[in-house]
């Protein structure tokens, strides 16, 4: 459905890196309505705007691009209104399709200008200190007359907007709420400030912005503590707004934008999309704690096993295993495990590697297959349907150009192949590895690699220089012990290696 769609319309503009064009993606124009008591639409058909009327003044939240303004005053003077009237400009972010029009709109109005702390500096800069965007696309630059704080209600007219601090999507994201009136009886809105992962944003490796995937992880507890009836955005397409206003204009009862349940489900959507992108993103290379005497490490994100050789040595690994159960129930809503076989990452800076997931999503367990050219982000593999107890076969292989990884699940026949060239690999280590993901590991219980618990012949293998052999067949062979930040506390523990020296189990602690 679209109003579930959680791109961000910028993205289609950002083939250019001049702020000089006139037309933009979701910028048309789009007829001036009302939502509900005091508060009205003055967008466009999709760079949402809108306009709050008082008794002492109006305000308006959110101003576009640089020729929006002219579009929101034609759209106020529709509705009988006064430009002039306007005294206070809001916004949901600094990302320059939604606040690109605000110094246009300020001369416009005299209004003004209220920002949350984060993006003061952002809107002052006019976009070049934007943390994705500052060196690709700037606009006009304003100064803020107010910075919002996280809870603070801003008050004209006895009408109250208040400020919730929702970051990630940018710095200083703002997610407003506010309460309307219709038939004696009063409703909560709530205008999304956005959820969505912008392209080139990274949140682990090299991220975007400090801390950045911890602002998400908040942002989404704070959207669900809110209370919703009529669910709104800074893109019309977070809510389905063009929909919706055509089932108004149809006289549609009751009101179409009171929409509580749509709001959870787009807010559970987004969870799942910056979950799977955050999963994706930590399968990287091994950690280290510490190093032992026999060979065996011990790493807050691998268990397993390794070979290691000379660099340019490596050539192929293949691995199986049995796709663990999620145990969700009395853990936290969201946690993650992976399961992979893989060349490099022991001791460099790349990964190239194909694998299963056992999650927890919301609650539930959820399974799935992906791929990942580290430190490219992982990619979920849609063509292969995964099931607890299913049977893998993997193995990622280097031709003397590419690596090519191929995932095959043997319950349902379906395989999966993808190539790509990775200059900087190494090349000097293959692994089989139970590998934490999230912020919160996943219960898996027990997973079992290896021929004697799939069936799956020469698994696992790899080849090192002239030499294909079993994990036991290399002198210089790792167990490796995912540990926690307490001393001495165990995430995953790897069994002995079988007398075929290729079938292991991990244990989760």
């Amino acid at each position: 459905m679209n109003r579930f769609r959680l791109f961000l319309p910028l993205a289609l503009v950002m083939a250019s890196a001049a702020f000089a064009q006139t037309t933009h993606a979701g910028n048309s124009p789009f007829p001036a309505y009302r939502i509900m008591d005091n508060l009205y639409y003055v967008g466009t058909e999709d760079i949402a705007a809108y306009l709050i009327v008082t008794p002492s003044g109006h305000l308006i939240l959110n101003s576009g691009y640089e020729d929006t303004p002219a579009m929101i005053r034609a759209s106020v003077q529709k509705l009988g209104f006064k430009i002039t009237d306007v005294k206070i400009l809001l916004n949901s972010q600094a990302h320059f399709d939604h606040v690109a029009g605000q110094a246009a709109l300020q001369k416009m109005t005299g209004a003004k200008i209220y920002s949350s702390e984060r993006e003061v500096g952002v809107l002052q800069s006019g976009g070049k200190t934007d943390s994705r965007f500052g060196r690709e696309v700037t606009y006009p630059p304003v100064h803020v007359d107010h910075t919002v704080s996280d809870g603070e209600g801003v008050t004209l007219g006895g009408v109250t907007l208040t400020a919730h601090l929702t970051p990630g999507h940018s710095i200083g994201c703002t997610t407003w709420t506010m309460q309307v009136n219709d038939a004696s009886k009063v409703y909560d809105v709530v205008f999304v400030g956005g959820t969505t992962i912008n392209p080139g944003v990274r949140l682990v490796d090299h991220p975007t912005y400090p801390g950045i995937a911890e602002d998400f992880k908040r942002t989404f507890q704070t959207l669900r503590s809110l209370k919703c009836d009529v669910f709104l955005g800074a893109h019309g397409v977070y809510y389905g707004m063009i929909e919706k206003y055509k089932r108004l204009e149809e006289g549609a009862q009751p009101n179409p934008f009171m929409d509580p349940e749509g709001y959870r489900l787009y807010v559970d959507a987004a969870e799942v999309q910056f979950l799977d992108r955050l999963s994706a993103e930590k399968h990287g290379p091994l950690r280290i704690f510490e190093k032992h005497s026999d060979g065996s490490v011990t790493s807050p994100n691998w268990s397993g096993y390794a070979v290691t050789g000379e660099v340019d040595s490596v050539t192929a690994a293949y691995g199986s295993w049995l796709v663990p159960t999620a145990t969700c129930g009395g853990r936290p809503r969201n946690s993650g495990a992976s399961f992979w076989v893989g060349i490099d990452g022991y001791t460099s800076a790349t990964v190239e590697q194909t694998g299963t997931d056992s999650d927890c999503s919301q609650g539930t367990p959820r399974y799935y297959a992906w791929y990942e050219f580290f430190p490219e982000p992982g990619v979920t593999i849609k063509t292969i349907s995964v099931e607890a107890g299913d049977v893998m076969s993997a193995s990622v292989i280097y031709n003397g150009t590419e690596f090519t990884a191929t995932i095959t699940d043997a319950r349902t026949r379906e395989t999966f192949t993808t190539s790509k060239a990775v200059p900087s690999a190494k090349r000097d280590s293959a692994e089989w590895i139970a590998e934490d993901n999230a912020s919160i590991f996943t219960d898996f219980s027990t997973a079992f690699f290896g021929q004697d618990e799939t069936g799956v012949a020469a698994t696992c293998d790899a080849t090192v220089g002239s030499k294909t052999a079993a994990i036991g067949g290399f002198p210089s062979y790792h167990a490796i012990t995912m540990v926690g930040s307490t001393e001495g506390s165990l995430l995953a523990v790897p069994s002995a290696l079988s007398t075929d020296g290729a079938s292991f189990s991990v244990q989760w602690r």
